[in-house]
């Protein structure tokens, strides 16, 4: 046998094992256990329990997917974060370190912050690290979809309710047209017996991997309108005192007319 045959033949049986390897990695069993393992890591290093019903992943893809993703900061308070489903794509430069995201489509998302009577948030309290890692300062993000999500907020000590239903966001940095954000089904205010809501609120939006643009911002209520637009700097840098978002515009809040 020729030194180049017997070179092909244990090509050939590595490439075999190796695809056998991703073909077990794939099986459901291994799954439940990567899911298992995952949980685990987020709970150790931040302080949050992560439930799903389901993970699924493509090796050959670099994609992962979750069905009824639950994140909670105990056993005994509501879920901070909920998902119907969560599928994300990697960009094949993440093998060598560099973070990106190239989409990321989110069904149904609600977040959900809870201020109990004794002003507990159900909110985690992240672990500080010991170790001191490079940190973030720009994630690469190709597309983004977030679908009928909600937001909401309620403080039981001061009676005060926030609701926004009917979020949605489209952003597709190839595309020659910004992003889009809007409420749907508007944004609910409550304060004791006092409530209001939006009739309208949407707005353009654009992110290049670092900063953040929200333009022509659009909110419409019984009681006023405003129209603005602003532009956070290095979204992940540390808070300084010149990191604040800067505003552009100013409210329009018509009067009513005297009775």
């Amino acid at each position: 046998m020729s030194r180049l045959r017997r070179l092909l033949i244990a090509v050939a049986a590595l490439a075999a094992v190796a695809l056998l390897l991703i073909a077990v990695a794939h099986t459901g069993a291994v799954r439940a256990r990567v899911l298992a393992v995952a949980a685990e890591r987020v709970r150790e290093q931040f302080g949050v329990d992560l439930v799903a019903d389901r993970l699924d992943y493509n090796l050959f893809a670099l994609s992962v997917r979750l069905t009824h993703l639950r994140l909670k900061a105990g056993a005994d308070v509501p879920p901070f974060f909920e998902a119907d489903e969560l599928h994300v794509d990697l960009p094949w430069s993440v093998v060598t370190g560099a973070m990106g995201i190239q989409t990321l489509d989110v069904a149904r998302p609600r977040v959900t912050v809870v201020r109990d009577a004794d002003g507990v948030l159900n909110l985690p309290v992240i672990p500080e690290s010991e170790s001191e890692g490079t940190p973030l300062e720009r994630l690469q993000i190709g597309a983004l979809s977030l679908s009928n999500g909600e937001l909401s907020y309620r403080d039981e000590a001061g009676d005060l309710s926030v609701i926004a239903r009917g979020l949605a966001i489209a952003f597709d940095a190839a595309a020659e047209s910004p992003g889009r954000l809007a409420i749907e089904d508007g944004l609910r205010i409550r304060v004791g017996e006092l409530e209001t809501a939006t009739t309208r609120f949407a707005a353009r939006l654009g992110f290049d991997g670092e900063n953040l643009s929200v333009d022509d911002l659009d909110i419409v209520a019984p009681e006023a309108s405003l129209r603005a637009s602003a532009r956070l700097a290095r979204v992940f840098a540390e808070p300084t005192s010149g990191s604040a978002p800067s505003p552009r515009g100013w409210p329009s809040i018509p009067r009513r007319p005297a009775r």
